[in-house]
């Protein structure tokens, strides 16, 4: 019996479980090449590649929503300081001219200037020193009030 009458015969039956078994071996011998693992991941890329294109788009428009998301809490955050720099300037204005207020104002207005020099001391790039002087004569007021016991 020749070769070719051997393959014709047993070639096709043979091949797969001697295929099976020499990628079992090399799964097992000592440096770890594991076929089974590299087949699984191409057929399971091949398979998923469509799906893989979806996450890929939806992280990408995650990620685009994630910085407007940034850009307006870091706006919002300005405004909420330039209202604050607002409401002390106000709040100034109305001690120049003589208008008394009572300690819950002022405790109110400490309370404003507290969270508008944290945001200040945060965020370098915010514009202060428009109201250091405002906020030095509340205090002041404060303080000449608190020795006098004068609020209204």
């Amino acid at each position: 019996m020749s070769l070719k009458a051997i393959w014709e015969t047993w070639g096709p039956v043979m091949v797969t479980p001697a295929v099976i078994i020499f990628l079992s071996l090399i799964e097992i011998a000592p440096i770890k090449i594991n076929p089974w693992s590299a087949i699984m991941k191409f057929l399971g890329s091949r398979l998923n590649s469509d799906v893989t294109a979806r996450l890929d788009t939806m992280q990408q428009c995650q990620t685009e929503t994630r910085q407007r998301l940034d850009e307006h809490i870091e706006k919002d955050d300005a405004q909420t300081a330039s209202l604050w720099r607002t409401q002390i300037l106000r709040f100034n204005d109305e001690l120049l001219h003589d208008r008394r207020h009572t300690k819950e104002h002022f405790d109110e207005v400490l309370g404003t200037i507290k969270d508008y020099e944290d945001f200040c001391h945060a965020h370098d790039d915010f514009p202060n020193g428009k109201c250091v002087h405002a906020i030095a004569n509340i205090n002041r007021v404060y303080d000449e009030l608190l020795e006098s016991h004068d609020f209204l």
